[in-house]
């Protein structure tokens, strides 16, 4: 039985255990080395601090016990293979071993719990039947994957055995084994933030199962005590972390809390609630499993729930109390993270899960075996045996994150080793969602440790936007690394293949800018970064619908992208005139300096081709009116730009764009035109102060009048000058 439930763990959990280390996994490690990758501190040398430190998330500190175990095992293990690709399997090994004896916990826990509602024999096989579905749950993969995991695992492994060894000693009357639960609730509550519930869950299981035959009044008497005592320890290493940290002692509960503030923020929390109820029903990744997934998990929850339908026919009072209780315990183990957002479409964050997935096991362990005969046992093995498969299912998309992180970090050594470690690196990526999970994270820099410089990663839109401030030239000032992706695939990898080149201080322009008649430039030594429009004009009386919508040219650096830019005609009056928007391009923006340019098609003589700093302004009338949580920009245009306006109206948008010159996150927004002229841009001004709220900004804003999609004139400007001012 112990190797038929091994081997299904290793379908369940193989994708992820030889899978290549996170971004997450290369910035724990590199705090807890608290040196540098081959060559960490004595541990001797770690202080608490040190250790609080190890697996932060974000601005809020980790927990010691966690930062001890991973600390610990940073120096058994070394880096586990992070440099030879190979992924540290010996600390994902770790997490399925603490899984599993968290399993063996919740066995013997459940054991105790039970026994006084549903029977000895039903509360062996159901306790077995909801360990057994723990450690194979489609959701956790998430757990044995994440090193920053260690702490709910800690805590959760503490909890179950303090709860076991608490109803143990309170139905036996062996007072040892209380004194040791309330050891194993310190432990808990200084391995993570789950090892806070377990007061509630001591309280619990003290009132409905310790002396169920007890009077109300009694069991209600032990049950306070309970959770003095047991609340009082768990508040002592909670005091502590406030105290060494000055963090608050439960970031993700207070997280929670302040997002149900208000109503409207409350309903949105209710509907990620239902959502994340959904995930736990059906749990499986549709990115990996697709339909089958999806209709198996909802085939594997019904199967289990069958018997328990059958078995409340006859004893509807005691499965109406076992259902309150189940779902009860879902709303308290899944209040965490409650404002966090996990779909089958993106199951990267389903760990803020792991808590309320042990209660669902739960739950599915004693429907599935309310039914006595031969089927108590062949059903859980089938649940058992489903689970593996959709957690296999859902593993793989772990394994390819990781996957991406590791090319990631293999191209940027190599653009640091071709173009020397002294430069700053920006990185443009699209930030999707690896199969629905993100591959990179807050925490990207850590693929550069030890790092002397600081990593941005940024997207392409975001970059080119970045590339019109003035914040831009002062990066570059001192060499900037730019490490791009290209349009070519990997023959064996997930991403895309990356190039680099080095930015350098900007340098003025040399020679022409401009040229008369001919579709091919003379000699040209122009910065492409101090260049953001092309313009050209047609004889009088030229067909533009099929004239020239391409411009090419070559440059000094090779950059493996198609050194072409679209253009649009957009006024016939009183000239022909297309525009080029260069500046939304990648390729000449990485292009260093431009030696020629020349048009392949179009008309063969052409009137005057112009390379400008900057698109056509719209004038200093297009600022923007905020209005609640939108933007209005009155429509006050000069000749000519006018009458290009009204020829083009048709083919004609207006589109916004947000950047944050902190974070350098970047949004577009549409606009639309209404009766009065006026453009309104929705949502502006309520993601102005979102950024600001956030980072404290400045925010750099542009409004693009597009024509077929290419942008022909602009606006620009910047809300927010300093941190802490609410301009918006």
């Amino acid at each position: 039985m112990l190797l038929i439930l091994g081997g299904l763990a290793a379908l369940a959990h193989g994708p992820v255990l030889v899978a290549e280390a996170s971004v997450g996994d290369h910035g724990i490690l590199a705090r807890a080395g608290l040196a540098d990758s081959t060559a960490p501190a004595p541990l001797l040398e770690l202080s608490t601090a040190d250790l609080f430190r190890v697996d932060t998330v974000g601005d809020e500190p980790g927990w010691p016990l966690s930062g001890l175990s991973l600390a610990i095992s940073r120096r058994l293990f070394g880096i586990g293979g992070l440099e030879g690709g190979k992924g540290p399997w010996p600390y994902r090994l770790q997490n399925l071993v603490l899984l599993a004896l968290a399993a063996i916990g919740l066995h013997r826990f459940l054991r105790r719990l039970l026994q006084p509602w549903i029977g000895n024999e039903q509360t062996t096989e159901a306790s077995r039947t909801a360990a057994a579905l723990f450690l194979l749950h489609p959701l956790a993969p998430a757990i044995v994957f994440s090193l920053s995991a260690r702490s709910d695992l800690l805590s959760v492994l503490f909890l179950v055995w303090a709860a076991a060894a608490f109803l143990r000693g309170r139905q036996d009357r062996k007072g040892v084994l209380t004194v040791i639960a309330f050891g194993l609730a310190l432990l808990a509550g200084l391995s993570g933030e789950l090892g806070l519930l377990l007061p509630v869950v001591l309280g619990f299981s003290e009132y409905i199962s310790a002396h169920r035959y007890r009077k109300r009044r009694e069991r209600l008497r032990t049950t306070v005590t309970t959770v003095l005592v047991y609340g009082g320890a768990v508040a002592l290493t909670a005091f502590l972390r406030v105290a060494e940290t000055g963090a608050l002692p439960a970031p993700g509960l207070v997280a929670t809390v302040r997002a149900l503030d208000d109503p409207e923020a409350a309903a949105g929390v209710a509907l990620l609630a239902v959502e994340k109820l959904g995930v736990l029903i059906l749990p499986s990744n549709v990115h990996s499993t697709g339909v089958f997934g999806t209709a198996l998990g909802g085939l594997l929850f019904l199967f289990a729930l069958q018997p328990a339908l059958v078995a409340a026919r006859t004893a509807p009072r005691l499965w109406g109390w076992l259902l309150f209780g189940w779902l009860a315990a879902l709303v308290v183990a899944g209040f965490r993270g409650a404002e966090l957002r996990v779909n089958p479409g993106h199951l990267g964050p389903a760990g803020v899960l792991f808590a309320a997935s042990a209660v669902m096991c739960v739950g599915l362990g004693v429907a599935a075996t309310a039914v006595s005969g031969v089927v108590r046992q062949v059903r859980p093995a089938v649940l058992a045996v489903g689970f593996a498969v959709l957690a296999h299912g859902n593993a793989r998309p772990l394994a390819e994150s990781a996957r991406y992180a590791g090319e990631v970090k293999r191209d940027l050594v190599e653009a640091r080793q071709r173009h020397g470690r002294d430069a700053a690196i920006l990185m443009i990526d699209s930030r999707e969602p690896v199969r629905g999970v993100d591959p990179l994270g807050p925490e990207v820099a850590a693929l550069l440790h030890p790092a002397e410089l600081e990593l941005t990663v940024l997207t392409e839109p975001a970059f080119l936007a970045l590339t019109r401030e003035r914040e831009f030239d002062e990066l570059r000032a001192d060499s900037l690394l730019v490490v791009f992706p290209t349009n070519e695939r990997r023959v064996r990898g997930v991403g895309p293949t990356r190039r680099s080149v080095l930015l350098g201080p900007a340098q003025p322009t040399r020679g022409i800018k401009g040229w008369r008649r001919e579709s091919r430039s003379p000699d040209l030594d122009v910065e492409a970064l101090s260049i953001d429009a092309l313009r050209a004009t047609a004889p009088v009386g030229t067909a533009t619908r099929d004239g020239v919508l391409r411009v090419e040219w070559r440059a000094t650096a090779p950059i493996a992208l198609p050194l072409s830019c679209e253009g649009t005609w957009w006024s016939d009056e009183p000239v022909p005139v297309v525009e080029f928007d260069l500046s939304s391009s990648l390729a000449w923006r990485l292009s260093d300096r431009v030696r020629r340019a020349w048009f392949e098609s179009g008309p063969a003589t052409l009137g005057q081709v112009e390379l400008l700093e900057e698109l056509m302004p719209l004038g200093p009338a297009f600022r923007p009116e905020p209005d609640g949580g939108d933007w209005y920009f009155g429509m006050e245009l000069e000749e000519p730009l006018a009458s290009r306006v009204l020829a083009s109206r048709d083919r004609a948008a207006w589109r916004v764009g947000l950047l944050d010159l902190y974070s350098f996150e970047y949004v577009q927004i549409d606009g639309t035109v209404l009766p009065s002229g006026t453009v309104l841009v929705q949502d502006a001004a309520a993601r102005v102060r979102s950024f600001v709220r956030d980072t404290g900004g400045p925010v750099a804003w542009h409004l693009d009048l597009l024509v077929d999609g290419v942008a022909v004139a602009r606006a620009h400007g910047r809300r927010i000058g300093r941190l802490g001012s609410r301009e918006e």
